[in-house]
């Protein structure tokens, strides 16, 4: 089954499609957007033009995900989100343009998912989807196994 995972970076906005079954998977495909959402924080938050340039890169992985008719979807923001002091109106605001829900991870989880990406095997595999799972319902699978700025996030920065 085929699955797409969506990772919101402070610098970059990147997209990973993978085919996967209970013991194995492979990356089919990659995309990076470099939104620089960073530079959309003023005085600890997210602006409305920072808000949009991720709903821009969202809306175009939406449409790659469409033409290779993937359905399961899970996206998960770091300290782009984490870090701000307006995280629960980003997010909302992000979900009502995109239908996209963002889920924000701890430090502890992001360093957890970084660990096991790092050292990655099929026992461990097992380990860290269960991160997934519970942050991501829909992919009950997993609880068993380059371009630049886009034109809609050059506002001027």
């Amino acid at each position: 089954m085929q699955y797409a995972l969506i990772d919101m970076g402070s610098n970059s906005i990147r997209l990973t499609v993978y085919d996967m079954d209970a013991s194995n998977f492979k990356i089919l495909f990659k995309e990076k957007r470099m939104a620089g959402l960073t530079g959309y924080v003023e005085h600890g938050r997210l602006t409305p033009d920072g808000i949009d340039c991720a709903c821009q890169c969202l809306r175009e992985f939406q449409n790659t995900l469409s033409v290779l008719q993937i359905e399961h979807l899970a996206v998960f923001a770091t300290a782009s989100l984490r870090n701000i002091s307006n995280t629960a109106q980003a997010v909302t605001q992000i979900a009502r343009a995109t239908g996209i829900t963002v889920s924000v991870l701890t430090g502890e989880e992001e360093a957890a998912c970084g660990f096991c990406g790092a050292t990655c095997d099929v026992a461990q595999r097992t380990v860290c989807s269960s991160t997934w799972a519970a942050r991501a319902p829909s992919w009950s699978p997993l609880q068993t196994a380059r371009s630049s700025r886009p034109t809609a996030c050059r506002s001027g920065r």
